[in-house]
């Protein structure tokens, strides 16, 4: 007896730890965002809605993609409700979702998005767990055209961070400062937690095996009418995920909410040195060495950027430029390396601003930093976000419902002037078949003149006609 009470009580024990253990795991992934930020039960509450209840959401995609092939365009309340059901999607719909995702992209409806519809379909695939297949769209912009407003895009980063992926929150970063608006507070102190995160705990992509080498083959040339000059943007064309964290951890440093301090110079300089911007970054430090500032920077900001130029890849000062016709966007980032005699320059300099900077290099974890700092503004601008949110949301339902009811009239509007051309066409059927013995001898007179205008165009074009001379020979042998 006495052993079998020692064994409940150790099971006991042990299903205490194991709760223990799961809440502790469930707190330690908490969002930065509080619940109540993503305002759920009051987005749920549109749901209630007469017109979103009755909808089947794979009937009304279909009907939907059937008006686009029919008409090459729909409504924008249509668009609307697809977005607001888009949560009752199955996986085997995606290609239907994205079709019409292109053909709403493509039509004049689609002259700007409703900031409600970007806002539906974030908030759809996030609750369906396919925030992987948004990303790829939010990135494709020219085929399908999504732009999330910012409370969009600080509870997708939120989203991101709470299942402590860095890199995904990071990519939303990415793209707000593509727009280079770091104007709301939320999406800015959300965008720098990510950023920094993501510096921190990167993520190895996966090692592609090496192809053997191709045989050298005969080039091919086709004549075209212009040959167009590859251009590199350095903004929107950018892909490595460096220069991107590089660019926005830049950007974010010299917004005004750091752009005083340490810690936002810190992130200028790294962001420089991911950027590969070394001249602009030691240019900046010169900058603040030569002020009366006592802190410059953190020692892992001057660490990061050193090891940036020293490995920094180089180009070939005297490399033949390739022939413009096979020119490419790579060839171009290319020639934007610095050549070894310009990195040897930035050494040098970088080397005499270390100098000149010893004692004003400040101790620091620039991601315990960044936590603390975030941790500490985010409430400061929560309940104002909450309250906006909630406002549009109401905004966001009247506008759907006069949506609604103007289509309601112009279908209405439509089908009595159906009904009216139909009614009239029977009327005058009526008419005809009512007075066609009182108007017998004039048709039967104007059919004759028809017959005989129709005979005489006959008999002119036999006379204008002329055959060819092997059949006029062959006529007159016979």
């Amino acid at each position: 007896m006495a052993t079998t009470m020692l064994r409940i009580i150790r099971r006991r024990c042990a299903c205490h730890a194991f709760a223990f253990i799961q809440r502790y795991a469930a707190e330690s992934r908490r969002s930065i965002l509080s619940e109540a930020y993503t305002c759920d039960h009051k987005w749920k509450q549109r749901l209630e809605s007469p017109v979103l209840k009755q909808v089947k959401f794979s009937e009304f995609s279909i009907q939907l993609l059937e008006k686009f092939d029919k008409e090459g365009s729909a409504s924008v309340i249509d668009m609307s409700i697809f977005a607001n059901k888009l949560q009752d999607m199955h996986e085997t719909e995606q290609p239907m979702v994205e079709n019409i995702l292109q053909n709403f992209r493509h039509s004049p409806q689609a002259i700007p998005v409703p900031d409600a519809i970007n806002h539906a379909l974030v908030k759809a695939f996030m609750e369906t767990n396919r925030t992987d297949l948004l990303l790829q769209y939010i990135k494709d912009k020219n085929k399908f055209g999504i732009f999330p407003e910012n409370h969009a895009f600080s509870i997708l980063m939120d989203y991101f961070i709470k299942h402590e992926d860095y890199k995904g929150a990071a990519q939303v970063a990415y793209e707000i400062m593509l727009q280079e608006d770091f104007s709301h507070p939320m999406s800015y102190l959300l965008s720098l937690y990510a950023c920094t995160k993501h510096l921190k705990h990167p993520i190895d992509e996966p090692k592609q095996e090496e192809q053997a080498p191709v045989e050298e083959e005969e080039e091919q040339w086709i004549p075209v009418d212009v040959i167009r000059c590859p251009y590199y943007d350095d903004h929107f064309d950018i892909k490595d995920d460096n220069f991107l964290l590089g660019k926005t951890l830049y950007m974010l440093g010299k917004e005004s909410y750091l752009s005083g301090g340490e810690l936002g110079r810190s992130l200028q300089v790294i962001g420089l040195g991911l950027y590969q911007k070394y001249s602009k970054a030691l240019d900046l430090l010169e900058k603040w060495v030569s002020s009366d500032m006592q802190a410059v920077i953190y020692d892992e900001a001057f660490e990061r950027f050193k090891s940036c130029l020293e490995n920094a890849q180089t180009q070939d000062a005297n490399e033949q430029e390739k022939e413009m016709g096979i020119r490419t966007i790579d060839d171009e980032i290319h020639r934007m390396r610095p050549t070894p005699a310009h990195k040897s320059e930035c050494l040098q300099r970088f080397q005499s601003i270390s100098e000149r900077l010893m004692g004003r290099i400040v101790t620091g974890d620039i991601e315990n930093l960044v936590s603390s700092f975030v941790q500490e503004e985010i409430p400061k601008y929560e309940q104002s976000d909450i309250e906006n949110l909630t406002a549009l949301y109401d905004k966001w339902d009247a506008e759907r419902q006069v949506l609604l009811e103007s289509q309601m009239k112009e279908y209405l509007r439509k089908q009595k002037e159906s009904e009216i051309i139909s009614k009239l066409k029977e009327l005058q059927e009526k008419e005809e078949l009512l007075t066609y013995f009182e108007k017998k001898h004039e048709i039967v007179k104007l059919k004759k003149k028809a017959d005989k205008k129709k005979k005489k165009k006959e008999d002119k074009e036999e006379e204008e006609f002329v055959e060819a001379p092997a059949l006029r020979s062959k006529g007159k042998k016979a």
